[in-house]
């Protein structure tokens, strides 16, 4: 059977980075490719508690290190790392590890001389283990390629392993990854980047591993008494904004609720730090930390979902899940413009665009939408849930992914 190692900080499809690596992994394995995820993360609690089992000792495969631990599910194996051990001397050795990846490239050599692989797909990796597995992978004759999702921007309050990991990404997008046999690049912005540089280039975004079944038409919308509902999923920090958005919608529900917003990710104590206290009194509700399922609940009962970022680069190479996942689900974002994910919106049709997101603005939109008419709403999100079939259908990438990793000298 063919193989590939997928190589990443993540693994099991818990998390956007881990659904990523399924995603892409699922349309290789339609393809006749095994699967071996090599994640470069430590087992934790969080791993432990996701619900699957690790693959017992005296089961191993001979090919899989004795001292990690492996998950399988289905035909794939996830390989983590053991948990860290505490101690400064350890924490010095992970920060050596991520400028040099001895470790993780002798680790990377010695499941290729067991599995024998075809291919390896890095996803985001720093530097070092790139330029180690250029060279090892021409000796081998073994496809090298990159799922490039990001594009860190600096920031003043980074650790040291996260200054290193930006400055040392950004040098690998500029000068190593030019050396790949080609690259899965989430965005436009990055196919256009690498394009441009002469690479075999693929844009897959995020992929939904649904049939769209999900019809916006069946909610019962009599039961939302004339509300909008809005969904926010996330954590607002480096990437998202949605502090402008909340003080609009406390103004436009000041005298009565005509907009709800139901927040995944944050609770009440974050508002309440800031002295925001009873924001359900305004149609606000921040429900903490949800499951996935969980919050794909409030995503279907939503009329619009909220992606709110800076027009800086981060948002314009990368790709919000969330985006993919609201459409998906008939449920149409409102963006503000900056030349990323928002370039798939046709204003007010699939979705809504703004200039930006100052208060003025986004308290003008929130009453534009109050009064819109039903019929308006629902045309919105069928436009939606019809675009995302085209977008993020895992069978529209297959022949393009095949070609990548063939080696075809022009991909369509």
């Amino acid at each position: 059977m063919k193989r590939i190692l997928y190589v990443s900080r993540a693994g099991l499809p818990i998390d956007a980075t881990g659904l990523r690596i399924e995603q892409i992994g699922a349309i290789y394995e339609a393809l006749g490719y095994h699967i071996h995820y090599i994640c470069n993360r430590r087992i934790d609690d969080t791993i432990r508690n996701a619900g699957y089992e690790v693959v017992p000792t005296k089961t191993l495969l001979e090919k899989l290190n004795k001292n990690e631990y492996h998950f399988s599910i289905e035909n794939k194996i996830y390989s983590y790392l053991p948990e860290f051990q505490g101690g400064k001397i350890n924490a010095l050795s992970e920060i050596i590890e991520i400028v040099c990846a001895s470790k993780a490239y002798h680790r990377i050599v010695n499941y290729c001389e067991k599995d024998k692989p075809d291919a390896i797909i890095l996803y985001n990796d720093v530097y070092a283990l790139t330029k180690k597995l250029i060279k090892y992978c021409k000796r081998k004759n073994i496809r090298l390629l990159a799922d490039v999702t990001e594009w860190y921007e600096k920031r003043k309050n980074a650790t040291v392993a996260e200054k290193l990991v930006i400055c040392l990404s950004n040098y690998r997008i500029k000068k190593l990854d030019q050396h790949l046999d080609g690259v899965i690049a989430i965005s436009h912005y990055f196919e256009q980047y690498y394009k441009q540089k002469k690479v075999n280039c693929v844009w897959v975004p995020p992929l939904m591993r649904t049939d769209f079944t999900v019809a916006p038409l069946k909610y019962n919308y009599n039961e939302r008494k004339g509300v909008i509902n809005f969904i926010y999923a996330g954590s607002p920090g480096s990437k998202d904004i949605l502090l402008p958005f909340v003080l609009a919608l406390m103004e436009v529900n000041k005298t009565g609720i005509c907009c709800r917003l139901d927040i995944a990710g944050i609770a009440d104590s974050y508002f309440e730090k800031i002295g925001m206290h009873e924001l359900r009194s305004y149609g606000i509700y921040a429900h903490g930390r949800l499951t996935h399922d969980e919050t794909l609940e409030y995503v279907k009962r939503a009329d619009f979902g909220i992606l709110l970022r800076k027009n800086q680069r981060y948002a314009r190479a990368g790709f919000s899940t969330k985006f993919a996942e609201c459409m998906s689900m008939g449920v149409p974002m409102i963006c503000n413009k900056v030349g990323g994910t928002d370039n798939l919106i046709d204003s007010w049709e699939n979705g809504i665009l703004i200039d930006d997101y100052k208060a003025e603005t986004l308290v003008e939109l929130l009453l534009k939408i109050c009064e819109l008419d039903l019929s308006e709403v629902i045309k919105m999100k069928v436009n939606a849930q019809q675009d995302a079939v085209k977008y993020f259908s895992e069978k529209v990438y297959r022949k393009q992914l095949y070609k990548l990793l063939r080696g075809d000298s022009e991909i369509e």
